[in-house]
């Protein structure tokens, strides 16, 4: 996407004319080639630029991808259901298939205010764009502030749900080590130098042809770590064939229920895979019991 210019004076260079406009230098740089930048700019001179260079930290109002959906808003929350394949936030001004650009365009640009210096604005956490399931927007700068720098405190639950075709080697609390460089985690069941520690606690739910459903309370929350977890495990997840799960029409991977200590109990019923492994009367009743069949805080 493009938009126009047309300086009224005279600059030495264009560099100079956008960082006039508060457009930073290292901005600048990482979306126009140095040869650019230091041309020099006549008044009245028509200039086309990308949107992204002239529009640095915004928020595109135009959306395009699956719909989120509001499961739950009250004056300090806006609990969201993210469509699998969605990103939940963009890094550009020309990335319309996120979260945040769909709240822009449904009316809620005001909220967009709450951690501006951020990619991820309000946001409380991230979901890959694999990932379906619960999503946190808070909408208050302070209340988001402490929620952020105290989350592993205040969220009590994080609770996912995954579909393997194997059951697990282990089960229970687990401990694993992750390399987070690079496009795929690497995971280890054996501390190594230089890694990081993650815990989960993984319970099975049910066992079926169709796949081996679990429930994944999360400790920490690496990226990717339960992905990369369960292949190390030898059971990755059906769909993610990242990590060498087996091919389906989409990641069997939801993040289903999140409680964040008093506030607030966010639950996402709509897993998209639900009906082809759950019993859903049965088996969500049971994972929606934040009382915790598994989580032993």
């Amino acid at each position: 996407m493009l938009g126009s210019l047309c300086p009224l004076d005279d600059w030495a260079s264009l560099g100079d004319f956008l960082k006039s406009l508060g457009i930073s230098k290292a901005h600048q740089k990482r979306q126009l080639q140095s040869a650019h930048l230091k041309r020099k700019i006549r008044s009245k001179d028509e200039m086309t630029l990308p949107l992204s260079l002239l529009n640095p930290s915004q928020i595109s109002p135009y959306f395009n991808g699956d719909q989120p959906k509001i499961l739950h808003e009250n004056d300090k929350f806006l609990v969201l259901h993210k469509p699998a394949g969605l990103h939940g936030h963009a890094l550009n001004y020309e990335e319309s298939d996120n979260v945040l650009s769909w709240m822009r365009s449904q009316g809620m640009g005001n909220l967009l205010h709450v951690g501006a210096a951020t990619h991820e604005r309000g946001l409380l956490y991230r979901l890959d764009q694999a990932t379906s399931g619960v999503l946190i927007y808070v909408k208050q700068q302070g209340l988001w502030s402490e929620l952020r720098d105290n989350f592993h405190k205040v969220a009590h639950l994080k609770r996912y749900i995954a579909v393997v075709d194997k059951i697990p080697a282990q089960v229970g609390e687990l401990t694993c080590w992750f390399d987070l460089q690079g496009k795929k985690v690497k995971a280890s069941l054996e501390h190594r130098a230089g890694m990081i520690e993650g815990s989960l606690f993984i319970q099975v739910v049910r066992e079926s042809e169709s796949g081996i459903v679990l429930a994944i309370d999360l400790t920490h929350g690496h990226r990717h770590q339960i992905r990369a977890h369960l292949e190390a495990l030898g059971c990755p997840i059906i769909g993610d064939t990242v990590y060498n799960g087996k091919n389906h029409q989409r990641l069997c991977l939801h993040a289903y229920l999140y409680k964040l200590g008093e506030e607030l109990e966010a639950c996402d019923p709509e897993l998209g895979f639900g009906l082809d492994f759950l019993d859903l009367d049965s088996d969500l009743k049971m994972l929606g019991n934040h009382s915790g069949i598994i989580h032993r805080r």
